[in-house]
């Protein structure tokens, strides 16, 4: 009775909205949950932006439970819906649009059409982007490089990998030990096995403070294989036994037999056969445990062990490995791996004289990986293509490298500053930057600005009235009043923007790739923070205000100029006049 009365509710257009919401805050937890909730809403015939919340948890819910199909007839119905809804309706509607688009991409992954789910993925970073949803374009882009990653366009992979790790930092979010560990194995996979050792262990790190006992036992386990590939294998084979052991003590058998066969192939590294032949045996143990689905990785446990026995000289039972694990290839549906499993059963058939068979399995060998090779190729080229479009149409994934070079400059370069005597690109008072450094960022950040095609702000800041605080309440006053200014700017700006001493008590900021509407809006933030801070504390009846100037180089037409110093003089030159402006005025103002 009480779950016809919970339906009924649900049936309503206030339970319908409430059943959606609900879905919703259920999709990744219970997804399944999630997906019950969503129908019931769905029964009930709400509006539009109800509707488009429940199909977009649908499609959530099936891209998680691998049900594809569903997901993407779902997240098809989606974007209409959101734009017939009412305005303001649905708050977080650019949210809700960006995740349809990342379950269409694993939908469209798991269906192997990778050209739509890279089409999906490109969608959500220009949408998370725009819409300033910093967390869902991380993984936007943490998502699309597991696309790319996936067919071996592993440079592609490893670019979004970075962005991804970059828009986190740069917006001070917490960045998953998940996509850490990830952006290890591209590296592992292209051979640069110091930043893959530094990722995986960044990543266990994480996980081991997070509680996750298991992601922590696949990192340390990947820890192992970078030690082993660096020529490190007793410190491998030690790291990828402890993974063994935590995994042992956890209820998931999906990667045990893969990890348990990774520290075997240690070990036979190490020149312990026995070692790795007990380890191999415990492995096909594992496999062999009566489960609901195959194991994910056995055709890959399968390959080493048979390729540890071939090395052993013990052909025929290395055989039987080869052959079971290209049952279970097929099975998996891992064409790359069944063709390289075939050549290596023709290899054995014939080591053992059985020439027949060899050349049956190789002839299949041959044809498939001929039907192999078009496929890849049908594939790649999308990707490859929809990825020369997105450079040119979405650039802001290089702009994120650029910003993140930026960062990684200001940080190496305040520290040099602080150990190297008679570089002088700093101010004794405030620690800000100085005039001097500042103008060779200016020419710096010109140069980056043309390369990416994005526009340069200066800002100048002066500080008003500020001979009457010397005169009133002291020069010593007066220094930790200019002290405090340069701490709320350099709080109040980003690490990639460059905040200077200009002289005085006047400032100078530098803002690469900014809207001019965006810096206007962060001068005036900057204003009344000054208006409204406690400058009591240095002095009663102390208040403070400052004039800002803003110049994009943008304004200044390069055909005035007969070079980059011209130009830079000119853009200082309306700064200037321009702050000059707002003190004529009356101060306490912006001029743009």
């Amino acid at each position: 009775m009480n779950e016809d009365l919970t339906a009924a509710r649900h049936q309503s257009p206030a339970g319908a909205s409430e059943a959606a919401r609900a879905a919703w805050e259920a999709r990744f937890k219970q997804p399944r949950q999630a997906l019950a909730l969503a129908r019931e809403a769905l029964q009930a015939r709400p509006s539009s932006a109800v509707s488009g919340l429940a199909l977009a948890t649908t499609a959530v819910a099936s891209a998680l439970l691998e049900e594809p199909e569903e997901a993407l007839t779902a997240a098809g119905q989606v974007p209409q819906l959101l734009v017939e809804s009412a305005a303001g309706e649905l708050e977080d509607a650019p949210a809700v649009l960006v995740e349809t688009k990342l379950a269409t991409l694993r939908a469209a992954f798991q269906l192997n059409d990778l050209a739509l789910a890279a089409q999906a993925g490109q969608e959500a970073i220009g949408l998370a982007h725009q819409h300033g949803l910093f967390e869902l374009e991380a993984r936007a882009h943490s998502e699309l490089g597991a696309v790319y990653g996936s067919h071996q366009l592993l440079d592609v992979a490893m670019r979004y990998m970075r962005s991804a790790i970059a828009i986190l930092e740069t917006h001070d979010l917490p960045v998953p030990g998940a996509l850490i560990n990830n952006l290890g194995n591209i590296y592992l996979d292209t051979g640069r096995l110091d930043e893959a050792l530094a990722c995986f262990t960044r990543a266990r790190e994480q996980f081991e403070e997070d509680g996750d006992r298991f992601r922590a036992s696949l990192a340390r386990c990947n820890e192992g294989r970078a030690l082993v590939r660096m020529a490190r294998p007793q410190e491998g084979v030690a790291a990828l036994e402890e993974g063994v052991a935590l995994q042992e003590g956890l209820d998931n058998r999906s990667y045990l037999a893969a990890t348990i066969a990774k520290a075997a192939e240690g070990h036979a590294m190490t020149g312990d056969p026995r070692r790795a032949e007990q380890r191999f045996h415990q492995a096909v143990a594992v496999l062999e445990e009566p489960r609901p689905h195959l194991d994910p990785f056995a055709d890959e446990v399968r390959t080493q062990y048979g390729d540890f026995l071939t090395s052993q000289g013990r052909l025929a039972e290395a055989l039987t490995q080869y052959e079971r694990g290209l049952e279970a290839a097929r099975r998996l549906d891992k064409s790359a791996t069944a063709v390289t499993l075939l050549e290596r059963v023709s290899h054995a058939l014939a080591e053992l004289g059985r020439f027949e068979e060899a050349y049956r399995r190789l002839r299949e060998h041959v044809s498939e990986r001929e039907r192999l090779e078009q496929t890849s190729t049908d594939l790649v080229l999308p990707l490859q293509l929809l990825e020369l479009e997105a450079q040119l149409g979405h650039e802001h994934e290089l702009k994120l490298v650029a910003h993140q070079a930026v960062i990684e400059a200001n940080r190496e370069l305040r520290e040099r500053a602080q150990h190297l005597e008679g570089l002088s690109i700093t101010d004794d008072l405030t620690g800000l930057f100085n005039r001097r450094f500042f103008r060779l960022r200016v020419a710096e950040e010109e140069t980056r600005a043309a390369r990416f095609e994005h526009d340069l702000v200066l800002m100048l800041i002066d500080v008003d009235h500020f001979k009457a605080v010397n005169d009133r309440f002291s020069h010593t006053v007066g220094d930790k009043v200019l002290a405090e200014v340069a701490a709320l700017l350099r709080a109040a700006f980003r690490e990639t923007d460059v905040v200077a001493r200009w002289g005085g008590e006047e400032f100078a900021v530098l803002l690469p790739d900014f809207s001019r509407r965006t810096a206007q809006a962060i001068a005036e933030r900057t204003r009344r923070l000054m208006q409204d801070h406690d400058w009591e504390r240095f002095g009663a009846g102390l208040a403070l205000t400052v004039s800002i100037g803003i110049a994009a180089l943008g304004e200044i037409d390069a055909s005035e100029s007969d070079g980059a110093g011209e130009r830079h003089e000119a853009l200082f030159a309306l700064a200037d006049s321009r702050l000059y402006e707002a003190k004529r005025q009356g101060r306490n103002r912006i001029v743009w």
